[in-house]
């Protein structure tokens, strides 16, 4: 298994507006690098060059390289591809089903709203619908205390 078994290609959608509704979180000055199949991000700040893991599960911004030479240097890590490329979870879904373009593995019910983190809560998502509706629920539920019950959930 290769990093481009565990990215998609995003080469075709604008990478200035595909985390939008991420910029709660990650502000406006960070652009996406690289996308894991399983719907997280890399993203590289425009003026320090840092290079910051976004963890579209749990809503969080990790720092993981203080520049570009750094992160390629992480990608021979195999602890952490294993770790930040959810080896574990989707290895069995890339060979049983293989993404369609444009797609990533996203979740049916997100664990934050009390999906299970396993490998039979993800199907084939579009890329744009997986990051607009990740980042609206992550934005919503922030500051909930741990344990707040969930209704509704509108999306812009």
């Amino acid at each position: 298994m290769t990093i481009n078994d565990l990215t998609i290609n995003f080469n075709h959608l604008d990478a200035e507006t595909l985390l939008s509704d991420w910029q709660w979180l990650i502000g406006d000055h960070r652009l996406p690098i690289m996308i894991t199949a399983v719907g997280d991000a890399f993203v590289q700040d425009r003026n320090s060059m840092e290079v910051f893991f976004l963890d579209a599960v749990n809503g969080q911004l990790e720092e993981v390289a203080e520049n570009g030479a750094a992160f390629e240097a992480l990608l021979s890590e195999v602890d952490f591809v294993m770790e930040k490329f959810s080896v574990n979870l989707i290895a069995p879904l890339i060979k049983e089903h293989p993404l369609p373009s444009g797609s990533l593995y996203g979740w049916k019910k997100p664990p934050i709203l009390g999906g299970e983190y396993s490998n039979d809560n993800l199907e084939a998502t579009d890329i744009e619908l997986h990051f607009s509706i990740t980042g609206q629920i992550l934005n919503k539920v922030a500051n909930l205390p741990e344990g707040t019950e969930i209704g509704d959930i509108q999306f812009q």
